[in-house]
């Protein structure tokens, strides 16, 4: 008797049991992916279909590191590298923020303390002083692993732009301020803020700038600059401040409500 030969009628059949393993075990992958992604570039929001991450508006840096993330095929997303105005500084997940290029100087205009991560042998006064730090931090970000206060390499040319900063101001005495957004418990913000104050103080005192002459604060998520309803003003909440205190002077870590 001859063998059949519509054997291959079973294809259809084997081909929608494939798609259905596929189609149930995909989001399992997406989330581990979108998991991953985000952990490593400490960031915006991200969007993951299959191994496609989607980064809007991302930084060419941001993308970078995501692309090297294992699993990920390509990064799809419009660069935000053009010039916008600087926003407050952050300890976050946001994408880099490259400030507007300054306008044409005018006879009245002020003109804006420059930051120069080189650092400069020019020494500045205490007003100038503060006003480079946060111009610095307006400029670059202090990032952190998330829920740590681990520094992220991202964060290199932010420390470097503070460190030069500092030296032309050898005689003055700074106040690292660390805050928080409202995400987890009240003390754990507390705490974390201020580990991460003295995180960039250590980064500071080990870069040259006099150990004696630094102090850490942390104030967890009280003061926000922005509203924590949005993971946007979130990001703005997550910052480090710099500022010029007399000697013998440091402010008390408010408790956050």
């Amino acid at each position: 008797m001859a063998r059949s030969k519509k054997w291959w009628w079973g294809l259809p059949l084997l081909a929608l049991l494939w798609l259905a393993a596929l189609w149930i075990t995909t989001p399992e992958v997406e989330q581990d992916l979108q998991t991953r992604v985000g952990s490593a570039i400490d960031s915006a929001p991200v969007a993951v279909a299959g191994r496609d991450v989607t980064l809007p508006n991302a930084t060419s840096k941001i993308r970078d590191t995501a692309d090297r993330t294992p699993g990920v095929r390509q990064v799809i997303g419009t660069l935000g590298d053009q010039p916008v105005t600087p926003v407050d500084s952050d300890i976050g997940r946001t994408p880099e923020v490259v400030p507007a290029a300054p306008p044409a100087p005018t006879p009245k205009a002020v003109e804006e303390p420059q930051v120069n991560p080189q650092g400069s042998a020019a020494v500045v006064d205490a007003k100038a002083c503060e006003q480079q730090f946060v111009a610095a931090l307006n400029q670059y970000k202090v990032l952190f692993d998330t829920a740590q206060d681990i520094l992220s390499a991202a964060s290199q040319t932010a420390l470097d732009a503070l460190v030069a900063t500092a030296k032309q101001c050898p005689d003055e005495q700074f106040e690292v301020d660390g805050y928080t957004d409202n995400t987890g418990t009240a003390d754990f913000n507390l705490a974390l803020s201020t580990r991460r104050a003295e995180a960039v103080v250590s980064y500071l005192a080990q870069h040259g700038v006099t150990p004696e002459h630094l102090k850490a604060a942390g104030f967890g998520q009280a003061n926000p600059v922005a509203s924590n309803d949005t993971p946007e003003g979130q990001a703005q909440n997550r910052r480090i401040e710099i500022k010029v205190v007399d000697d013998n002077t440091v402010s008390a870590p408010t408790e956050a409500k």
